[in-house]
């Protein structure tokens, strides 16, 4: 009797064990569950606030054009419509830190003075239809130089036209306005056949564009 009171001791000694091993482990994974939920939901939360000092903008006007030659005489195109987002910091009065850079302009939107059968070429060498927007995205920055309230930044970027990516190095200006808007002004020159567009023609042929342009703009972002 001793012994089978003794055996059944035993194996409820064991029965105990196991059930606080296993409580114990199920503990340690809802811990380790807990802690890895709480670790993604604060990355969550680092990585989607800009860093630090720098605040969100948006432009709130704009004027962009586009200037090239012909064999007939100097012509000249806007556009309408496009979206500036960017994250700036500013200190005394000055740009000193730039975040994310994203530009989109509606390739559709360009259009000249010369009348809708000039528009419609352009809109065919840049392919339109199938690419109709135009964007850049900054890389990074190589300098800033920082005097009478502007702010002169050289960047690297990736310029989309006609759904070719070429990188870009751009000179871009900003001033701080009394308003706490931002102004952003530069020009860029390119060719248009780095980016497979074909420089359009009109009278049969017999005008022909010069395969530079210059894109000047000049943009006003709010907070």
């Amino acid at each position: 009797m001793l012994i089978a009171d003794i055996s059944i001791f035993i194996s409820s000694n064991k029965n105990t064990m196991k059930n606080h091993h296993r409580t114990t482990r199920l503990t340690q994974l809802a811990r380790s569950f807990q802690m890895s939920i709480l670790f993604v939901f604060t990355a969550a939360i680092l990585f989607a606030q800009p860093a630090k000092g720098l605040l969100p903008y948006e432009n709130r006007a704009h004027q962009m054009v586009i200037e090239g030659t012909s064999n007939l005489h100097d012509w000249q195109t806007k556009v309408y419509r496009l979206n500036l987002k960017a994250q700036f910091a500013v200190e005394n009065s000055l740009v000193n830190t730039i975040g994310t850079v994203v530009l989109t302009a509606d390739a559709r939107s360009i259009k000249s003075d010369k009348g809708s059968i000039m528009d419609g070429k352009t809109h065919d060498a840049l392919k339109t239809e199938k690419h109709p927007t135009i964007t850049f995205r900054l890389k990074q920055i190589q300098s800033m130089e920082m005097a009478n309230k502007v702010t002169e930044i050289k960047t690297t970027g990736d310029l989309t036209i006609a759904g070719v990516t070429r990188p870009v190095n751009m000179t871009v200006y900003t001033k701080l306005l009394p308003n706490n808007e931002i102004e952003v002004w530069g020009s860029y020159k390119l060719k248009m056949s780095t980016f497979g567009i074909a420089a359009p023609t009109a009278m049969m042929g017999s005008i022909k564009t010069g395969d530079e342009v210059i894109v000047r703009f000049d943009i006003i972002m709010k907070p």
